[in-house]
């Protein structure tokens, strides 16, 4: 009987023992998991972040590259020229002939 009791200690001293290192070993395998879950989730976000940056920079020097052509382009000058002539010429037909901005009978050339 005094042999039961002392193996009933050791056995339960033991599964103490053994649930205490099972539940450190669990917290600190979480514990790592979690962070390196958390770690590699920013990555992903950092990396799609940087993926779009990069196409959004590629988007806008490709449109300033035609924006640029198109302002430089000689037919888009000529164009924007007769434009301003053939307006200034209905704005100065309108002010000598109707004296008045307001007046509905003069002729504005409209160019579309």
């Amino acid at each position: 009987m005094k042999n039961w009791k002392l193996g009933t200690k050791i056995t339960l001293g033991i599964t103490i023992i053994v649930i205490i290192c099972m539940s450190l070993l669990y917290l600190t395998a979480n514990k790592t998991m979690t962070g390196m879950m958390q770690e590699s989730e920013l990555n992903v976000m950092k990396n799609t972040l940087n993926a779009q940056a990069s196409l959004l920079n590629e988007y806008v020097a490709r449109q300033e590259s035609i924006l640029t052509a198109y302002t430089q382009a000689h037919t888009v000058w000529l164009c924007l020229i007769q434009r301003l002539h053939i307006s200034m010429h209905g704005f100065s037909y309108d002010f000598t002939m109707c004296n008045s901005f307001n007046n509905g009978s003069c002729t504005i050339y409209n160019i579309t």
